[in-house]
């Protein structure tokens, strides 16, 4: 196949809960449609702590909701992504700059002076008190001193043109490109990630959410579509773009879904044939792909629990079925999620399609 959906590198963490499991159930579905193949993409790279038990037990429940596609774990491709970021050093995107950071014992807080300003409050790993910055963890004050850093250039990036879906998400896009016009991204850290690189004849740790950042490049399909959840469009805006620095002809497409508030309550255990199809459907219909956040229905998941056994494989067939005749990527993709829409799927039904 030439065409890819990709999952944004998922964290395994929180596999109980039925949320984590919305983004690769929707990815699985636009794939079927799209006639791509599906990868489901993981981080399991974490300096701060051993993921290996949450991930057995992420791809357990995973594998209960029998998605097709392959896994991609981002700790199975260290040396192809390290790679990457050589060869961003050769093409000179990524290089060496004298920056003034704030740093705390443990290293958790590394932090540019200049950012302190636009941090947001709601995401900060800090505490400040009296005019200083602590590190909640260590409990130390955290000390501003100049370092030399490998930062990535992206003001050197020709072609960095994005696009996001649904097209109201583009919007995010020219803010995160104000953001990022002329502008540069440390992707060196003072403490060991466990990765490192020796440039100029100095050892830097690199940021392990910057590693992975470069996985699309590792996809050979000429047509992509990577999705994950609205929390996360920054991220998502940042693989587009790294994409691009190396494949400037790169028309990937950027899906941003809804948040489901409240979702995360349900758990993500399954145990028949028929709770399968009611959470797999019942997620689907729960989409309103112009809403960036809504609650979820509960309704919905009732209203396809009361369906008879047939009716529900035949609604989950019907969702997924592959487009007969395929045209653009961005046209195809426009008609996958259209399908969305639980009362036109129960007309389907009802006229025996």
């Amino acid at each position: 196949m030439n065409r890819a959906v990709i999952t944004l590198p998922l964290s395994p963490r929180k596999y109980y809960e039925l949320a984590r499991f919305t983004v690769p159930i929707i990815g699985n579905e636009l794939a079927s449609v799209l006639g791509a193949n599906f990868y489901l993409a993981i981080n399991a790279l974490d300096s701060y702590h051993n993921r290996q038990k949450d991930l057995e037990e992420y791809l357990k429940v995973y594998a209960s909701f029998k998605l097709d596609g392959q896994i991609w774990l981002d700790k199975l491709h260290q040396e192809e992504l390290l790679d990457l970021v050589n060869k961003l050093i050769s093409k000179g995107f990524i290089e060496e700059r004298k920056i003034k950071s704030y740093t705390c014992a443990c290293g958790i807080i590394d932090m540019e002076e200049k950012n302190l300003a636009t941090m947001n409050p709601n995401k900060k790993d800090f505490i400040m008190q009296d005019g200083k910055i602590f590190c909640p963890h260590c409990k130390t004050i955290c000390t501003l001193a100049q370092k030399d850093a490998l930062v990535m250039n992206y003001a050197k990036i020709k072609n960095p043109q994005v696009t996001f879906m649904p097209d109201y998400l583009n919007k995010d896009a020219k803010t995160f490109k104000n953001m990022l016009n002329n502008s540069y991204q440390v992707i060196s850290r003072t403490r060991n990630t466990g990765i490192s690189i020796t440039y100029q004849h100095k050892n830097y740790h690199i940021d392990i959410d910057f590693l992975w950042g470069l996985y699309l490049l590792l996809f050979k399909e000429p047509e992509k579509v990577v999705i994950c959840g609205n929390h996360e469009m920054y991220q998502l805006y940042l693989v587009g773009l790294l994409e691009k620095s190396l494949r400037e002809e790169s028309k990937t497409i950027l899906v941003g879904t809804p948040f489901l508030t409240g979702l995360n309550a349900l758990p993500s255990s399954i145990s028949s044939e028929e709770q399968l199809l009611i959470k797999k459907i019942g997620i689907l219909m729960n989409i309103k792909w112009p809403r960036k956040e809504k609650e979820y229905e509960d309704s919905i998941f009732k209203g396809i629990a009361k369906l008879p056994l047939e009716k529900k494989r035949e609604l989950l067939y019907n969702l997924k079925e592959e487009i007969k005749v395929h045209q653009s990527l961005e046209k195809d993709l426009a008609t996958a999620m259209k399908r969305f829409n639980m009362q036109e799927q129960l007309r389907i039904l009802k006229r025996g399609k």
